[in-house]
């Protein structure tokens, strides 16, 4: 197949919907297809163009085997809910700007239209690249906005979650086939209207790439690597942290790494002297990453403990497991803290106080926490082989694209 893939974020930059993106068209392209993605200037998360590229209307570059085109953006930091719209906005407004007068540029021809939607902007304007070549469309939800705004204090009949929630919904119905990554994902569009025969659920996933561990052994080594955003409460899991310590009998350390709306409040928490054990770094490469993933004992994946994120499985746990490092979740009852509990690759703190309190002081007072921690990597580094590894979940989405558009999932002929 001829596959236009139309995604806000690519490589190289360092988030998880450009690894998701940039995984994919690698991975079809192995697979004989023809990939070309409609992106923007990489620019997160400091909103500034990386240094290397001479920002044009529209753009062209080969990473690998994939065709990258990329459309002019309004890069700024995104530190704020508003930035992040008008980010989107701006990617929208110049992406159909070229889509209707530099449709030449695009050296189609395509079989089909993919546009995943970590902002919904991304997914409309794959909507208007369908309409503008007259081909299938695919829309891939990673998350539901509207959902996330409740979650972290918007009123649900308030006019910018109902803006928001229009425009996921209209444009999940116009899609011919829509991908989300959470079983709940699905039962919420269901719910809304969304007619279920053409939703399918296709997970966010890994390669298993397990590091060679650094750790101190008189010290219990946490890390939180990612977006530093409001959805986390990344400040209430410090204290956390410092009581898994506590009750293993080590010293903690708690390694932050990443950009984002709340990095000011983790700033002023870890400013005091009640956390000497915490430190707080900039994003940075995944290649620079590796070392600190290998230094944690466990890494935190948080979530605000919402009902609204109940249906959420953060990239994070996927990039964790695949390392082999078990997860200490904290977060509501829901997807994610099932995945880790029912395949025993961490912990799950989705109780009251006391609850996780407890389960922190049963798990790390044992005497044999360590060998139990040991057997959580290997299951860890197991489960995603046989049930999330990237090539797989590849796979999956281009027979999602083949049966919107009516070609084999192996792109060689049409059924």
């Amino acid at each position: 197949m001829r596959i236009l893939y139309v995604t806000q974020l690519y490589e190289p930059e360092n988030v998880a919907g450009a690894f998701r993106a940039s995984d994919h068209a690698r991975a079809w392209c192995a697979r004989g297809h023809e990939v070309t993605v409609l992106t923007g200037w990489p620019h997160y998360p400091k909103g500034e163009v990386f240094e290397g590229y001479e920002v044009d209307a529209l753009g062209e570059e080969w990473c690998g085997p994939v065709r990258v085109l990329r459309s002019r953006v309004v890069a700024r930091p995104l530190t704020s809910f508003v930035r992040r719209i008008q980010n989107g906005l701006g990617f929208l407004w110049f992406g159909i700007l070229n889509a209707v007068f530099r449709k030449r540029d695009f050296k189609g021809p395509f079989d089909v239209v993919f546009g995943t939607s970590g902002t919904v902007f991304a997914g409309w304007l794959g909507f208007v690249c369908a309409r503008r070549f007259k081909l299938p469309f695919v829309v891939e939800f990673r998350d539901l906005t509207f959902e996330q705004m409740v979650a972290t204090g918007s009123r649900r009949e308030g006019l910018g979650v109902r803006l928001m929630k229009a425009a996921e919904l209209g444009l999940a119905k116009r899609g011919d086939r829509v991908i989300v990554l959470t079983e709940g994902f699905r039962d919420i569009l269901v719910r809304e209207g969304v007619p279920s025969s053409k939703i399918f659920v296709v997970p966010n996933g890994a390669d298993p790439c397990p590091v060679t561990r650094e750790v101190s052994p008189d010290v219990l080594s946490f890390g939180y690597f990612g977006t530093l955003g409001l959805s986390q409460d990344i400040p209430s899991t410090i204290e956390w942290v410092a009581r898994a310590a506590c009750a293993a009998g080590r010293e903690p350390r708690y390694l932050i790494i990443g950009e984002g709306a709340a990095r000011g409040d983790i700033e002023k928490t870890i400013g005091t002297d009640r956390y000497p054990f915490c430190e707080l770094l900039h994003g940075m490469s995944k290649d620079d990453l590796e070392k600190h993933y290998a230094a944690c004992d466990m890494t935190v994946v948080s979530l605000r403990k919402a009902e609204e994120f109940a249906s959420t499985i953060p990239s994070k746990v996927f990039q964790s497991l695949a390392r082999g490092i078990p997860v200490l979740f904290l977060g509501p009852e829901g997807e994610c803290s099932r995945l880790v509990s029912e395949n025993r690759v961490g912990l799950v703190l989705t109780g009251t106080p006391d609850e996780d309190d407890r389960v922190l002081r049963e798990f790390f007072g044992s005497p044999d926490w360590e060998t139990e921690l040991a057997a959580m990597r290997e299951r860890a580094l197991v489960l995603m082989d046989e049930r999330y590894s990237r090539r797989a979940l590849a796979d999956r989405v281009v027979s999602v694209l083949g049966d919107a558009v009516g070609v084999n999932p192996d792109g060689c002929g049409v059924s």
